[in-house]
């Protein structure tokens, strides 16, 4: 695995040097115009072990906070959320 993110790295990196000399200055029309760029779409490759220990950390911080009685309703709702998304 940790062969594998390191050549993920490096790939991105050459991507992104790539993409940069190529593409140093975007042309624009005289008069501007065009509207707003969109945002790229990306992708966040996945890695069970952050997955996993974001999981914990979330479900660790949701139950000292209850048990310490500083647990709001929005901040429960919110771990709550939190621990849904990671759970997959």
């Amino acid at each position: 695995w940790a062969r594998k993110d390191l050549q993920t790295a490096l790939s991105s990196w050459t991507e992104l040097k790539h993409d940069t000399i190529l593409y140093a200055k975007q042309v624009m029309a005289e008069l501007g115009g065009g509207g707003a760029e969109q945002p790229p779409h990306g992708y966040v490759e996945p890695n069970p072990e952050a997955y996993a220990r974001l999981l914990a950390l979330a479900q660790m911080t949701e139950n000292g906070l209850q048990a310490r009685s500083l647990l709001s309703d929005l901040t429960k709702r919110n771990l709550d959320n939190l621990i849904e998304e990671l759970t997959f």
